[in-house]
């Protein structure tokens, strides 16, 4: 049974080349307190040896050691990353290829729902849309012609012969009106003329005051006639457009309701507005992520707000930490922590964002997060997890690795290296937080000595001494 241990001590170190030799007494300079020297053998390797063993050579110096405390809890979705997707409108789903756990970008199609309600209001939609051009085109007409009638008005106001005024506007659209007011203006202006001349022929004495009286009403008549009918004309004019702005203002009333309806459905609401895709309703997604449920199936009848997906964004995570009564005063906001799983080498920082203001009554425990990053998603929600929470902190001048200290001959030891030697140092120890360990003395900052894999240099010179 020796012989066989021996002979796996031999292979575990069968990359070591051993010289004996008396082990070298540290210089005064490099302790900082004098420990008791180590009897033995030291090892020297070269560095292809160092490379085989895996060797872990670090340099002892200040560190920041961590008070500690492990608390159970698991990895949880981010409630603020985390959307359910339902579809907004009744009908009948159509296609459905997204599949959980599947990678998804924001705005990627995730089903399609056929619904007869939605191309319902589509169409509605697309009608007021056309009432609502046609008053436009109603209104801008009337418009126009409004304007043309203005320059016929300007152009009696003026004054001058009939025939002229008809040549200036005969380019005028604008329909009997014109002829109206230019059949008005014409009586007016014989009227004014008879006026004029049986005036002068009373003044020679030519006419009777009969005659003059009666050119006078004449004239009144006309001039009333033609004030009247530019009065008409101007009140109908007003009357008009006032009722085809008022038609439009309703037509833009209308149109409003029935697209406020079709965006209750979402952006997907007013799209699709060609006659043979009126009915489809597309759901996309809002955020990139992951699909982490999905309750629909092509062919399925869906209702409003019935959840049909559940997308994640698993970048980032919360570690859901659970806490019992009596170790409720170790937690606080802010405080840092280190998630660590058994099936996972890695591990993940984090912050404490929140706690649960309440204590479960069956538990008695209460609940906090720490906010964690996952950009390779290997932290999967519901994961149990070991959380180490930091209580506090303190500066130490000299540490190591809690990894690289190994009992020999009932001291404990450090292999430090010096060329290509390297030997056991006996040390002094201090405070420590299970990753570091403070050094009192037996080792000064900037020596360098084995951390991982240190056992392999304890087990050859062991080796070496047994033979």
């Amino acid at each position: 049974m020796k012989d066989q241990f021996r002979k796996t001590l031999l292979l575990a170190c069968s990359l070591l080349v051993l010289s004996a030799c008396p082990q070298e007494k540290p210089k005064a300079e490099e302790q900082t307190a004098p420990p008791q020297k180590t009897q033995g053998q030291e090892l020297k390797l070269s560095a292809q040896a160092i490379a085989n063993a895996k060797l872990e050579l670090l340099q002892a110096g200040p560190k920041t050691l961590r008070q500690i405390r492990d608390f159970p809890g698991k990895i949880a979705l981010d409630e603020h990353r985390v959307q359910a997707i339902s579809s907004r409108v009744s009908g009948v789903a159509e296609l459905t290829d997204k599949h959980i756990g599947q990678r998804i970008r924001q705005g990627d199609l995730l089903a399609v729902i056929e619904s007869r309600e939605l191309a319902d209001l589509r169409l509605d939609y697309l009608n007021q849309q056309k009432q609502t051009e046609q008053a436009k085109k109603l209104l801008q007409r009337e418009e126009n012609l409004g304007k043309r009638i203005q320059q016929l008005i300007q152009a009696l106001r003026k004054g001058g012969q009939p025939e002229s005024i008809h040549q200036a506007v005969l380019g005028l659209q604008i329909g009997s009106s014109k002829s109206q007011l230019l059949t008005h203006y014409s009586r007016l202006r014989l009227a004014q003329t008879s006026f004029e001349r049986e005036n002068k022929l009373a003044q020679d004495q030519l006419s009777t005051s009969q005659e003059l009286q009666q050119a006078r009403q004449e004239l009144e008549a006309a001039k009333a006639q033609y004030i009247g009918a530019l009065e008409d004309l101007t009140w109908q004019r007003e009357n008009t457009l006032l009722e085809h702005r008022q038609t439009l203002r309703l037509a833009q009333s209308a149109l409003e309701s029935a697209q406020a309806k079709l965006q209750t459905f979402g952006p997907g609401g007013l799209t699709h507005l060609s006659p043979n895709q009126m009915t489809r309703y597309e759901i996309r997604s809002p955020l990139s992520g992951v699909v982490v449920e999905k309750n629909v199936t092509e062919g399925q009848g869906v209702m409003p707000d019935a959840p049909l997906y559940k997308v994640a964004d698993l970048s980032e995570v919360w570690a859901e930490i659970q806490i019992y009564e009596s170790e409720l005063d170790h937690i606080r906001l802010g405080q840092q922590v280190m998630v660590r799983a058994d099936g996972l080498k890695q591990s993940a920082p984090g912050q404490i964002t929140h706690v649960k203001p309440l204590v479960d009554e069956v538990s008695r425990s209460a609940e906090a997060h720490a906010h964690i990053a996952n950009p390779g998603l290997i932290w999967r929600p519901g994961m149990y997890v070991t959380i180490q929470v930091t209580e506090g902190t303190w500066q130490v001048p000299l540490a190591v690795k809690r990894q690289a200290l190994q009992q020999l001959e009932g001291k404990t030891v450090i292999f430090i290296k010096q060329g290509e030697r390297f030997l056991p140092r006996e040390i002094k120890t201090g405070r420590e937080d299970g990753q570091s360990i403070e050094i009192l003395a037996g080792l000064k900052a900037g020596d360098i000595y084995v951390g991982k894999n240190s056992f392999v240099l304890k087990s050859a010179l062991l080796t070496a001494q047994e033979e």
